[in-house]
């Protein structure tokens, strides 16, 4: 049982509330992150979401305080209308489901994660009988579809898509979105500021403070072998084919160079054939797709971690947790110079490359593995600014946020 892992106190009187998510619980960890928070802030929980074959998932756990409805996606997806149809059947199924739970459970709130947005219909009936809607917009939509299919703001769809985000937006009572150039987005398209707060996604100290004794707090000059690692979702825009090429550039140029690949998406076919054509197999391992809580024991081994994202309409605004996972284990990590990131970190707090030249990455990979002294230095002033977000402090927000509507 999920909950029996949840380090809480029970307390009686809970307010009673649901989680709504189109993706899988508890593997997506930022959903798992505030649910457990919420949680621990004394409430109790109905949570729904998507059910994944082969991870040995029940349709239904209960618990004290967490019961999870699980539901089994209608198939794999791969152009714009199946995501459509299969995100309008989880909205449909996840209302009823909802609506009908409501007149048992009488929620006082609802937190729904997008994608999509407008899955925060499927709180039509709490909404209605005075439950507090707060909407979590871990990306925007259009963004993320502009980038996946290469279509600018003036295709119909992302039209359509950003008319849907903004009644989304109109019919939530709160916000809360991982970073100041999402916020900055939703504001633009004409949410008002104070409706929107910031809940930064950072790792749990409850995980990372495991490996507070085996943290190193200076990196070794030159080590062998020099392990480059990535993990995360393998699609186009998260720049692995640039990777590769770095690779590629720096293999004579590094002894005994490893690169450690974890993940899972839709590229991994294309991805794993460019190994192949690159003759890189005796450099490049695919590691599979790794439960967040062991990915840190990978991290933890590593040597340098890379985030190669493209510039595209969405990674240029994204902020990726991965770079606080490497820092609160005090590794070196390389990333795009994109907006999401100088939002927040300036040349002298982590290693930047130019997105998508896999020269200037090879040459930035190169400048880390040569100069250790400079990178303990980046990775002190990195860490410093990890540790103004920690998830101690980013919780409150959430907590804060969610208490304020109940007070409304």
């Amino acid at each position: 049982m999920y909950e029996s892992e949840i380090n809480g106190i029970n307390k009686k009187n809970r307010t009673p509330m649901a989680v709504i998510v189109y993706s899988s619980f508890p593997r997506d960890v930022r959903v798992r992150r505030e649910t457990e928070t919420l949680l621990g802030a004394n409430y109790k929980i109905d949570l729904f979401c998507l059910r994944r074959k082969g991870e040995g998932q029940l349709a239904r756990e209960k618990g004290e305080n967490l019961n999870i409805y699980r539901s089994l996606p209608v198939g794999s997806r791969g152009f714009p209308l199946r995501y459509v149809l299969e995100y309008f059947y989880f909205t449909l199924a996840t209302f009823l489901k909802v609506s009908f739970l409501f007149f048992r459970s009488r929620y006082k709130l609802v937190h729904v994660h997008n994608m999509p947005d407008f899955l925060v219909f499927a709180a039509l009936i709490p909404k209605l009988f005075g439950a507090k809607i707060l909407l979590d917009l871990h990306d925007p939509t259009p963004e993320v579809f502009m980038a996946k299919y290469n279509v600018d703001e003036k295709n119909i769809f992302i039209k359509v898509l950003i008319l849907i985000e903004k009644i989304s937006l109109g019919f939530a009572d709160f916000i809360v979105t991982p970073n100041l150039a999402f916020k900055e987005l939703f504001v633009a398209r004409g949410c008002p500021a104070s409706k929107i707060d910031i809940v930064m996604n950072v790792p749990m100290e409850k995980i990372t403070d495991r490996y507070e004794n085996t943290i190193h707090s200076k990196i070794q000059p030159r080590p062998n072998p020099f392990v480059i690692m990535y993990h995360g979702t393998i699609v186009k825009r998260h720049g692995l084919l640039t990777a590769l090429e770095a690779i590629h550039i720096l293999k004579d140029k590094i002894s005994d160079l490893k690169f450690n690949v974890f993940g899972r998406g839709d590229f991994l076919p294309a991805f794993l054939n460019e190994i192949e054509t690159q003759n890189l197999s005796g450099l490049v391992e695919y590691k599979g797709s790794v439960f967040n809580e062991k990915i840190f024991d990978y991290i933890n081994e590593c040597n340098l971690g890379v985030i190669p994202n493209l510039n595209t309409t969405f990674t240029n605004l994204n902020l990726p947790v991965r770079i606080f996972e490497y820092l609160a284990l005090k590794k070196p990590v390389i990333v795009p110079k994109t907006k999401g990131i100088t939002d927040y970190f300036d040349q002298n707090s982590i290693n930047y490359f130019d997105a998508g030249d896999a020269e200037s990455l090879a040459e930035t990979i190169l400048d880390v593995y040569e100069n250790s002294e400079k990178q303990n230095k980046i990775i002190e002033k990195g860490f410093e600014i990890y540790s103004k977000h920690k998830w101690s402090e980013e919780k409150n927000v959430l907590i804060r946020s969610a208490n304020q509507l109940l007070e409304k």
